[in-house]
């Protein structure tokens, strides 16, 4: 990742978008907490400041992948936690335990 530290501000754009793109696939809340907030920062600061319409362009569409991810990833969450208690109603080794409580 030495392409943060590049002196061309194209390159570095780059090498955030990419960070920006493996968090968005990552489903992984261990992995995403401590770097979300760090890589978010990177792209604002590199974008806003900017003369480079390049480096503002892909600083742009990286936060978006972000965002989109981050949308996902509550809608799942959601989604899940409304799915787990009508798995454990139709599930026998579930009822059991509750019986036992």
């Amino acid at each position: 990742m030495q392409a943060f530290d590049a002196p061309w501000p194209i390159i570095q754009a780059n090498a955030i978008y990419f960070s920006s793109s493996m968090l968005s696939l990552s489903d992984d809340q261990h992995i995403l907490l401590p770097y979300y907030a760090q890589v978010f920062g990177m792209l604002v600061g590199k974008m806003s400041p900017s003369p480079d319409a390049v480096v503002r362009a892909t600083c742009s569409s990286a936060i978006g992948l972000l965002l989109k991810s981050t949308n996902s990833l509550s809608w799942r969450v959601s989604r899940l936690d409304r799915v787990d208690p009508m798995r454990r109603a139709h599930d026998p080794e579930s009822a059991k335990k509750s019986l036992a409580s």
